[in-house]
């Protein structure tokens, strides 16, 4: 349903009182967002700063060397983060994954990096002159791929605990197991040929294209980086299945999704219309001649002919996953004339690794008579899933994905354009002339470079804004009875779910639900960014935005004249740093009929002074995440993470697109002249008020607050939900004349804030606190955090107990890697015989199956990056 026709509440438009102050400070975004360090390390402890909080958010540290963090803090904070390569979106890299231990007022640091199969394989190719180009994988976007192999599985994005194990996630991978302890990679969540990737289901137009799409090692797969499990009551999630004992109504299992949002880019229509004839042609054109003919080969022969022309140009244009086609066992009535996505609900129970799939279709679905519009299609991305008593509940949210980012038509010119300068400043280097004139033809160099690169993007890098009106689907846990597929097979018949669509305006950055849902009433919190776009991120070629474009007065240009001055410097040393909000965005709670899908409530808040891009949240846990908070089943107050607003992140490219967007809550005019700070606040949920905040410094950026419940017990007449603390990481520069510059050194920080005093707000005598964590030996280098969970002591023992034995470990790689790659090792040989076959696979040349024999023995023992070897 659309929410025009619901009782939407619309917020009140915010007035700036006072003028932003920022512009004394030289940079809001520091350089270390866009720095990362390869470096795992294993145990080291963290020294501890104290801080005092003014009501100015400012801080005085406590007196004294001997700081200690308080002794009810304990547990261990997990954050994800991204390996960015220099001048690559910062939310595209190996998946580093560090873990804080809180014990005895001390914290221990530990890191490793997630090191699936394809991570090894990228190591080697990059660092072998064995493999050819095709072999190698190349940054493109949010994604990285080799024309060879396929794409990476980089594990960089958040964690889900179950009942007894530890999972770590990536929207564009399958989720895979992490034992906590030793920071290992286990066992991926089902074998590879359970999951349709996004190439799969165009497989049946011809032999010769399944068989080329089995040639891909590693294929893209798409799934909620944000999974569910329901430790409070299992058994939900598990109707009707009364015959079987009742320990399965609480054997670990998660519930996840396996989609593909199709091709969204430009000339959509015109190409799924073009796929669906190609398709049509294919098998009729054969078919007429071969009862033409009477020659049954020519079937074959046809259809060989067609569909190689077309999967060279599929190839060739770099298209390949936008082929997005369910598999032809569902129905050819369904896909005979256009080619879409897909939206299937999987079960993934451990026991049995049994992987079971429903496929999501609309309320007006007919089995009989099967329409591909009546399918769950995204058009963004379904990052996030949450799951209530008796609902599970999906969104489309504002992350969606360019084609033309993940197969730039840009790149292949930019690099041209990039050899064709090299030459021409070995030319200049090489002129008669002075120092001087050299300089000047070397600053008209980079002039004309910045100048053709910039249309380079503009033209040839389409941006698509996210969606204003996010589409929620809400599934009835009483629907998920055993799936008939069974084994949890892709190909197999899928039985189809119902869904209730919701359509609520303006964009989500992410969002959550209360557990209980009376009367079958589902009350969502989330987050709206609006004018926001995560997935572009800043070039070296970007402009600022002038102050004719902004509207600025000539005294006002003249009063921030070394400000904008700094502006036009600033994007080469942001370069791969995602771009900011561009209008200030809201926070919403609604309440739906779960039933009917209708809105019955909603409350909107927006605040010009704090809700500038709300980012991601915590909260304390409750029943669903952890059955001791059994009476814990509403979410009364969130901890947001505002990451401010700042012009250094505001490319004139996008600003031209979003400043005349809907739902703006400030004119583009009336945005901050210079900043706002980034922001920790604490939302009462209930109020919807804003009760307590805390501003980070200029040239701060934090990320990951993560809620720790405290050790001791609640005091009488405080809020439990506050009854904790939150941790952060916190990145900046080191302090020197380097700092906000391209050459600066990051010094990045964990902070840890008391959840029921964030920032002085409060008339009491007992001032906030802030901890600073920090490495006194060697300044922290973290990137560009994301999500992050916590693990009290007995969920890191009942997580990592089964992995204690590093043999168990190895034997279970070792199945993992037999199932999806032992194709690729016809010789392989462990000393014990295995039950299941591998994937299949078309058989590969010597170079690939030398590849893999290196990958192999790299994988199982999960060595460090230094320690790598391969066959020369």
């Amino acid at each position: 349903m659309d929410c025009s026709t619901s009782p939407i509440e619309e917020p009140k438009s915010p007035h700036d009182s006072s003028k932003d102050q920022r512009a004394r400070h030289p940079y809001s975004i520091p350089t270390s967002v866009v720095k990362t360090c390869r470096a795992e390390v294993n145990g080291i402890n963290l020294s501890v700063q104290t801080f005092t909080i003014g009501k100015q958010s400012e801080l005085t540290v406590l007196p004294g060397d001997a700081h200690k963090l308080p002794p009810d803090l304990a547990g261990y904070y997990f954050v994800a983060a991204a390996l960015a390569p220099e001048g690559t979106l910062v939310i595209n890299g190996d998946g580093m994954l560090y873990r804080v231990h809180f014990a005895s007022g001390e914290a221990t640091l530990k890191s490793r990096i997630a090191k699936t199969p394809c991570y090894y394989a990228d190591q080697i190719t990059q660092r072998s002159s064995e493999y050819r180009k095709a072999y190698c994988f190349r940054d493109a976007g949010p994604s990285r791929s080799s024309p060879k192999l396929g794409n990476r599985n980089q594990l960089n994005t958040a964690f889900l605990q179950t009942t007894r194990r530890f999972i770590v996630t990536f929207d564009a991978g399958i989720p895979w197991v992490v034992d906590p302890d030793s920071m290992e990679l286990i066992e991926p969540v089902g074998r590879m040929d359970e999951w349709i990737s996004l190439t799969d289901p165009f497989a049946d137009i011809a032999e010769s294209l399944q068989k080329a799409l089995q040639d891909v090692v590693f294929p893209p797969h798409s799934n909620p980086a944000h999974p569910v499990c329901d430790r409070f009551r299992p058994g939900n999630s598990f109707p009707g299945i009364s015959h079987h004992p009742p320990a399965v109504l609480t054997q670990d299992h998660f519930l996840t999704l396996n989609y593909s949002i199709g091709y969204k880019g430009k000339f959509r229509k015109t190409f799924d219309r073009l796929l669906g004839k190609l398709r049509r042609r294919t098998v009729k054109g054969a078919g007429f001649w071969a009862r033409k003919l009477g020659v049954a080969p020519v079937l074959s022969w046809l259809r060989q002919i067609t569909v190689k022309g077309a999967d060279f140009w599929v190839r060739k244009l770099g298209l390949g996953s936008a082929i997005l086609a369910r598999p032809a066992s569902d129905s050819q009535q369904v896909y005979g004339s256009r080619v879409y996505g897909f939206t299937d609900l999987l079960r993934y129970t451990f026991s049995d690794r049994k992987l079971e799939r429903w496929q999501l279709v609309l309320p007006d679905w007919n089995k009989e008579s099967p329409d591909i519009s009546k399918l769950v299609i995204g058009e963004q991305s379904v990052h996030q899933m949450v799951i209530t008593e008796d609902y599970i509940v999906l969104a489309d949210i504002a992350f969606k994905i360019e084609f033309s980012q993940i197969f730039s038509f840009a790149k292949l010119p930019e690099e041209w354009l990039n050899k064709i300068l090299a030459v021409l400043a070995l030319l200049i280097d090489s002129l008669p002339q002075g120092q001087k004139g050299r300089e000047s033809l070397q600053q008209w160099l980079l002039n004309k470079q910045l100048q053709v690169g910039y249309w380079l993007y503009i033209k040839l890098l389409q941006l698509i804004p996210p969606s204003q009106t996010t589409n929620f689907y809400i599934i009835s846990r009483s629907c998920l009875k055993s799936s008939a597929n069974g084994s949890g097979s892709a190909t197999g018949h899928k039985q189809s779910v119902r869904v209730r669509e919701v359509n609520i305006p303006r964009e989500v950055s992410h969002f959550t639900a209360d557990y209980s849902n009376p009367q079958g009433k589902i009350t969502l919190h989330i987050g709206h960014n609006n004018s926001t776009d995560v997935t572009e991120w800043i070039s070296k070629y970007d402009r600022p935005v002038t102050p004719e474009q902004r509207g600025l007065s000539e005294k006002d240009y003249q009063r921030l004249e070394e400000y904008f001055q700094r502006l036009k410097k600033n994007f080469q040393r942001l370069t791969g740093m995602t771009t900011g909000a561009m209008d200030v965005s809201s926070f919403g709670r609604y309440v739906i009929d779960g039933e009917t899908g209708a809105l019955l409530d909603s409350k909107i808040i927006s605040d010009v002074e704090h809700t500038w891009w709300p980012s991601v949240y915590t909260h304390r846990d409750i029943c669903r995440d952890r059955p001791s908070e059994h009476k814990n089943k509403e979410i009364k107050t969130m901890f947001w993470m505002c990451n401010g607003f700042s012009w250094e992140i505001v490319p004139e490219r996008l600003y031209q697109i979003y400043k005349d967007r809907d739902f703006r809550v400030i004119h583009h005019t009336g945005l901050p002249e210079t900043g706002k700070p980034c922001k920790l606040l604490r939302l009462d949920t209930e109020t919807m008020e804003i009760i307590d905040w805390f501003d980070f410094p200029a040239g701060h950026f934090a990320c990951s607050p993560q809620f720790i419940p405290k050790t001791t017990p609640c005091p009488e007449g405080q809020d439990l939900n506050t009854h904790g603390y939150i941790a952060c990481v916190v990145l900046a520069d080191a302090p020197d004349e380097h700092a906000g510059t391209a050459n600066a050194s990051s010094q990045d920080e964990f902070w840890v804030f008391d959840g029921n005093n964030l920032g002085n707000r409060k008339n009491t005598d007992q001032a906030a606190i802030v901890y600073k964590l920090s490495c006194s030996k060697k300044p922290l280098n973290l990137g560009m955090t994301i999500h992050s969970i916590w693990l009290s002591e007995d969920d890191f023992s009942t997580k990592s107990q089964e992995y204690l034995d590093p043999n168990v470990r190895r034997n279970r790689r070792e199945d993992a890697f037999w199932r999806d790659y032992g194709a690729l090792l016809p010789d392989a040989g462990d000393g014990y015989s295995r039950i299941d076959a591998p994937r299949t696979l078309k058989k590969k040349d010597k170079k690939t199956e030398t590849l893999f024999r290196d990958v192999h023995k790299a994988f199982i023992e999960q060595m460090r990056e230094g320690s790598i070897t391969w066959t020369k």
